[in-house]
């Protein structure tokens, strides 16, 4: 429980008081569906031919946030990523979008956001279980 302005809200009243999240590119606005739930494993994502791989730091059914050392330019436009979980016992490649760059600040690090594309059953049930593992379901 915590106060804020005075009255006593519950944590789940937090989640329903915050609005949607909408990230604004040149086509289309993206709403952010799901919270993002703490994720660090290596993701490999091939723009333009070359492999670059990037510390995940947040994991929604949706997309991922990724980190990027400072020095890195982080891939534009369409990526293919390939996430490896459990010591590589299981691997997906999905397609996806960079929606976001966020500058390095004096406390984080270079950060930017991908949203999944062209995902089909196989992988959107890949996705969701891995989220339900990182939630802790």
């Amino acid at each position: 429980m915590g106060t804020i302005a005075g009255n006593r809200t519950t944590p789940s009243s937090w989640r329903s008081q915050r609005p949607t999240r909408e990230i604004e590119t040149s086509e289309i606005a993206i709403k952010r569906f799901s919270r993002r739930v703490p994720y660090g494993a290596w993701v490999e994502a091939i723009d333009e031919g070359a492999p670059s791989f990037y510390l995940a730091h947040s994991l929604s059914p949706q997309g991922l946030r990724l980190l990027a050392a400072n020095d890195h330019t982080p891939p534009v436009g369409p990526v293919q990523l390939r996430l490896v979980v459990e010591n590589e016992t299981r691997v997906v490649s999905v397609q996806g979008e960079v929606v976001s760059d966020e500058p390095a600040g004096a406390r984080h690090p270079r950060a930017f956001a991908i949203r999944f594309t062209e995902l089909d059953e196989e992988r959107r049930l890949f996705l969701t279980d891995l989220y339900d593992e990182a939630c802790g379901f």
